[in-house]
């Protein structure tokens, strides 16, 4: 006669009570993520889930009369995940580390989490060493498309080991072929972008044909005929009709409702001198999207630049300021420049120069070049701090250089004509910054 179970104890039958509940809890989390339009929301619904699942994690760990807390521990880690990708789409990559960290913590074999991580410390702390040996952790525990391209990013983009890169994405190759064909056009993007980076016909040929073959496999992903356009555009501008070709068919993949693709297709006719049909495909883009922050910045930069009206500029950057999270650090630049411009209000257009400097991590020449020219028009008596900010980054210039330079500006400063004219000088070089 075969023996009979075991009945389960009342703290064993609580503890599988709890773990049911945590897994429904998660399951509700997930499917509310995808349904949610509410970025705030969707975090406070998440961090309930969380706090019960911690505390329930908690009170078993604790208890030796409980079950194994392993199921907890994945639940919990796929929690902090999933909660991290919230924080993502928030920017707040700090506490987005600080979760992943937490998740791999309670689930050492998380794939996923050490991908993400991984991608924080190539792309928020410069950290490749880190980021190498959290991608190859991922590859180990569960070999991936995306994981492959990601190491393959690292290798070429930061690390400039080509032939490593190239090793990954094929690898990503063999598995698109092997397991997801759908993502086989994306990893052709990566391997065409590297052989153009190479700058030799041999390798621009190997791009062309495998931006050819991104397209030949994946002939519906707009996004690849995207990608195409500006190959062809950059390498050749008489290939404009080619180009223009590609993004209106990717427009048209995308219902006639993607403003981006809209975009790129201004930025190409302005390139070309055509500004008017420029015009028409942002006012397009905007029709669709009226709270499009690229399509504004754009506009308001050929109302500026090219038609010289400096009203209509000057809103257009305020509401693509309005509309960008983050913002971007050439936004900040065309606000200012636009504030100083229109109205002298120098202050402002000083703090928004700065956030711009401060966000591109570096001194753009044309950057620091109007700063100086602010500098003289807010404080006219401070001609040191406008030698400082030339000579900091002109070293070839002597301080009799930056003097007269300055010393023209601060005359020209007083008047109104002559400060309309300095920034119209500026305008060329800094649309040649092209962020």
């Amino acid at each position: 006669m075969a023996a009979r179970p075991h009945a389960a104890t009342p703290s064993q039958l609580y503890s599988k009570k709890m773990e049911e509940k945590l897994v429904l809890l998660f399951a509700k989390f997930c499917l509310y993520q995808v349904e949610a339009a509410d970025l705030k929301l969707l975090k406070q619904y998440a961090m309930e889930m969380f706090s019960f699942g911690k505390n329930w994690f908690d009170e078993e760990s604790q208890n030796t009369s409980f079950s194994s807390p392993s199921i907890t521990k994945r639940v919990l880690a796929l929690l902090y995940f999933k909660l991290s990708t919230c924080l993502n789409k928030e920017e707040d990559f700090k506490e987005e580390y600080n979760l992943l960290c937490q998740s791999i913590s309670y689930y050492p074999h998380f794939a996923a989490a050490y991908n993400n991580r991984g991608n924080y410390y190539n792309i928020q702390m410069e950290a490749y060493k880190e980021a190498m040996e959290d991608f190859s952790n991922a590859i180990s525990l569960f070999p991936n498309i995306i994981y492959f391209e990601n190491r393959g990013d690292l290798y070429f983009n930061y690390l400039n080991e080509e032939e490593k890169a190239l090793e990954d994405y094929f690898q990503a190759v063999e598995l698109a072929k092997a397991n997801d064909v759908s993502k086989l056009g994306n990893v052709y993007i990566d391997i065409a972008l590297l052989y153009e980076s190479k700058m030799d016909n041999l390798s621009f040929a190997k791009a062309s044909s495998y931006y050819n073959l991104a397209v030949e496999v994946d002939p519906t992903n707009p996004e690849l005929y995207v990608a195409r356009a500006d190959f062809l555009f950059s390498q050749d501008r008489e290939k404009l009709s080619l180009a223009i070709r590609d993004l209106t068919k990717a427009f048209e993949l995308s219902n006639r409702k993607n403003e981006s693709v809209l975009v790129q297709m201004a930025q190409f006719y302005e390139k070309d001198g055509q500004h008017t049909k420029a015009l028409e495909k942002l006012n397009h883009a905007l029709h669709l999207k009226p709270n499009s922050a690229e399509a504004l910045l754009r506009r308001g930069d050929l109302n500026e630049r090219v038609y010289r009206k400096y009203i209509p500029a000057f809103l257009d950057y305020q509401y693509s300021m309005q509309y960008s999270f983050p913002i971007p650090a050439q936004t900040f630049v065309r606000y200012g420049y636009s504030l100083a411009l229109l109205q002298h209000n120098i202050p402002d257009a000083m703090a928004n120069l700065n956030k711009a400097i401060i966000k591109i991590k570096k001194k753009v020449p044309q950057y620091v070049r109007i700063r100086a020219l602010l500098y003289g028009t807010l404080f006219l008596d401070e001609l040191y701090l406008m030698k400082q900010e030339l000579l900091s980054f002109y070293e070839s210039w002597t301080v009799k250089d930056a003097t007269t330079y300055l010393c023209g500006s601060l005359h020209e400063s007083k008047h109104e004509n002559g400060l309309v004219n300095h920034f119209q000088d500026l305008d060329t070089a800094l649309y040649e910054i092209n962020l």
